[in-house]
């Protein structure tokens, strides 16, 4: 978490979880890939001390969001399972800045609809004669 972000602390993975859509078990699964890449299922339970379903399910979903990438591998039961590693931390950040850069375009839109909104409430408060209010009501 500290390549992601300088100084990571609770609102990270707030961001982080909100942006991508994460559930909490979610967002704890990937900072613990980061720390141990190339997990199974089996292995991520045990270092965030789950049952296996639960850390298999997070993996799922960082996959299905690109925040994981996955391999088949043998296992040495002679089964087939994943192994995943989190996808590089350059491309999140810059998921992230493209993700923050939409929503300050987003907001700058809002604003400026909202100033208008407001210069209009007040030519019509202002008493002008010619006002064509859409907020007015017939009275």
């Amino acid at each position: 978490m500290t390549r992601l972000f300088r100084n990571p602390n609770r609102t990270s993975q707030e961001l982080v979880r909100t942006i991508f859509g994460l559930k909490q078990g979610e967002i704890r699964a990937y900072f613990a890939l980061t720390a141990q890449p190339h997990s199974s299922a089996n292995h991520l339970a045990d270092a965030l001390d789950q049952h296996r379903r639960y850390a298999a399910r997070s993996l799922r979903g960082l996959h299905d969001v690109d925040l994981a990438e996955r391999e088949q591998e043998v296992l040495d039961t002679g089964g087939q399972g994943y192994v995943y590693d989190p996808v590089p931390v350059e491309q999140v950040q810059q998921y992230l800045q493209n993700q923050l850069n939409e929503w300050v375009e987003h907001l700058r839109a809002e604003i400026e609809t909202l100033d208008s909104e407001i210069e209009a409430e007040l030519a019509c408060d202002g008493g002008s004669d010619e006002c064509s209010c859409a907020y007015e009501t017939e009275g």
